[in-house]
């Protein structure tokens, strides 16, 4: 559920910046013909309302940002033949011209939530800029796909104050990570296979980019790989439901 103001805050409080009132979210809400709409769910009910496959034994969540593009749908031929899910983090201009696969990872059982509209660093954004790129992009993933997750990753990673209170009125948790392979720096599919071989561990959240060829490549070893050593890949919500973790608007996970 959208809220209009910030918890906890007085919106009589004369110590409020004036710069950013308290109610600057009221005026982002939908009007006939804007182009994004706030969260319609509560966060709180969420995980409830969807599909979950039971799973047994070790998970881990694969994600990939930045696209869709050019060779996500051959990431997506490889989940589709390992019978394998995986959470995808787009961002919100490459969604129209690459939307066939955006659609075809949901219609697979793929997630698909936000990660901006810009790629802009969310820390050096006014808030109303910040709400924009976060309700932009995950209005666009809905009007394709009819789905809405009540989360996003911040691009960069990149989380402060201001960042935590516009996603929080905005009704949106943050998705971080815990093993990040670096696959953009060093374009090496070699050492992002033994990067994850070598240190992955049950519940993990891999970081990656479904841009890169050599991300793609390297997913075509590393993918049956996890699953002969007993894991099911899982998707975000999956991993949060059968951990029992309960998201928080404004705050990061994990």
């Amino acid at each position: 559920m959208v809220q209009s103001y910030f918890e906890g805050e007085n919106p009589d409080s004369d110590e409020m910046d004036q710069e950013y009132p308290y109610n600057f979210v009221a005026h982002l809400l939908p009007v006939p013909n804007l182009e994004w709409s706030p969260l319609n769910i509560d966060i709180t009910e969420y995980l409830y309302r969807e599909t979950i496959r039971p799973v047994e034994g070790k998970m881990v969540a694969l994600t990939f940002d930045d696209g869709p593009g050019w060779y996500t749908v051959q990431l997506l031929d490889i989940l589709e033949e390992y019978d394998a899910r995986a959470t995808f983090f787009v961002q919100g201009d490459r969604i129209s011209e690459n939307s066939a696969a955006m659609v075809r990872a949901v219609e697979l059982g793929n997630e698909v939530a936000g990660h901006s509209w810009t790629h802009a660093n969310f820390t050096g954004l006014e808030p109303a800029e910040m709400a924009e790129e976060i309700l932009r992009t995950s209005t666009l993933i809905e009007r394709y796909t009819g789905v809405r997750r009540p989360f996003y990753r911040a691009p960069f990673g990149a989380i402060d104050d201001m960042v935590e209170q516009v996603s929080r009125a905005l009704g949106y948790a943050m998705i971080g990570w815990t093993m990040d392979i670096l696959d953009w720096y060093h374009l090496d599919s070699d050492k992002m296979y033994h990067q994850i071989v070598d240190n992955v561990r049950d519940g993990d959240i891999i970081l990656m980019h479904d841009i890169y060829e050599s991300t793609i490549i390297a997913m075509e070893h590393v993918i049956p790989w996890l699953i002969e050593e007993g894991y099911t890949l899982v998707t975000i919500s999956e991993l949060l439901y059968h951990n029992e973790v309960q998201l928080v608007p404004g705050k990061a996970f994990p």
